[in-house]
């Protein structure tokens, strides 16, 4: 019976995932970011989501986020225009409102370069993995990694196949990064 009831919760989680992407207007472009959420030993959810700082080749900043989901494959980035562009700051910040100076701690990450092409959806060759660990005690604290990993052909093929089933992904040209 309890197998039963986990099929119904994936299949209903699995339902609520990304199911369609904006439609291209006259020279956009989209960045697909590819994200993989681990929970273990937690019930909570994620503690945390990524502030991510891109600049682009004549210095200007844009800003994204990611917020760390067990049930989606990609976070879709629709507000970065055609150009090259390099991955300079990643911030970590709580999800919840705390009694602090400042929710958001800066760390380091990848200088991940990449250019997004017009009427075209490129989809980045690194993976941002979020695996949260609870304690096994029940007791509060834990631990969370989040980086982004390099994809391996095949893995960024697989990722293309699965943001091709998306809604409205076929106006798109896909690129790989």
């Amino acid at each position: 019976m309890k197998n039963i009831l986990w099929i119904l919760i994936i299949l209903f989680f699995s339902g609520c995932t990304l199911k369609s992407v904006p439609l291209p207007k006259d020279g956009s472009a989209l960045l697909v970011v590819p994200q993989e959420g681990i929970l273990k030993h937690g019930k909570q959810g994620f503690a945390f989501f990524y502030s991510l700082t891109v600049e682009d080749s004549q210095g200007e900043e844009y800003y994204f986020k990611i917020t760390p989901d067990t049930s989606k494959n990609f976070i879709v980035v629709d507000n970065l225009a055609a150009g090259n562009y390099k991955i300079v700051k990643r911030q970590r910040c709580l999800r919840i409102k705390a009694k602090t100076k400042d929710n958001c701690q800066n760390q380091k990450t990848k200088r991940i370069t990449f250019e997004l092409k017009q009427n075209s959806a490129t989809i980045l060759g690194f993976v941002f993995k979020t695996v949260q660990e609870a304690r096994k005690d029940g007791k509060k604290g834990g631990t969370v990694s989040a980086k982004f990993y390099k994809l391996s052909i095949n893995d960024l093929n697989n990722y293309k196949q699965k943001f091709m089933i998306l809604e409205n992904s076929d106006k798109w040209e896909i690129n790989l990064s």
